[in-house]
């Protein structure tokens, strides 16, 4: 019985192992203000849960990447002149100008890569576009 219930139990982690390198199978991916400084990027948490789902990663931004995984936040900020509306300012990175530059790049944010996994699919990326985005565009 109990070799039988731990072989049953290592077949169907395998399975969710091969379940869950198939959702990102095919999609690049970079970075930007997601992993901290002082990490090495290959042992950032985010990096190795990209790779366990099938993307490849990538240091910077190039025209193979089709995701950029950030962590862009808009801040409110007072207009020029008094009572005028706060508007979103975004401190835009390299990569996020190269990913604008490129046009092809899916810029979403961290929690599209947390809901990749945890729904062991590729999540809808309009969903995790980062406030004001379109403005970007």
């Amino acid at each position: 019985g109990g070799a039988l219930r731990a072989e049953g139990v290592r077949d169907v982690r395998v399975l969710l192992q091969e379940a869950q390198r198939r959702i990102l199978r095919g999609v690049h991916v970079a970075f930007s203000g997601v992993i901290h400084n002082g990490v090495r990027q290959e042992e950032a948490r985010e990096w190795r849960l990209a790779e366990d789902m099938g993307a490849v990663c990538h240091r910077g931004v190039t025209a193979q990447v089709t995701h950029l995984i950030t962590t862009l936040r808009p801040e409110d900020r007072p207009d020029e002149y008094e009572g005028a509306p706060a508007r979103p300012a975004y401190r835009l990175t390299d990569k996020i100008v190269r990913a604008l530059a490129l046009g092809t790049v899916e810029v979403v944010g961290a929690e599209w890569l947390h809901a990749c996994s945890a729904g062991l699919s590729r999540a809808e990326e309009e969903q995790f576009r980062v406030p004001g985005w379109a403005a970007f565009q």
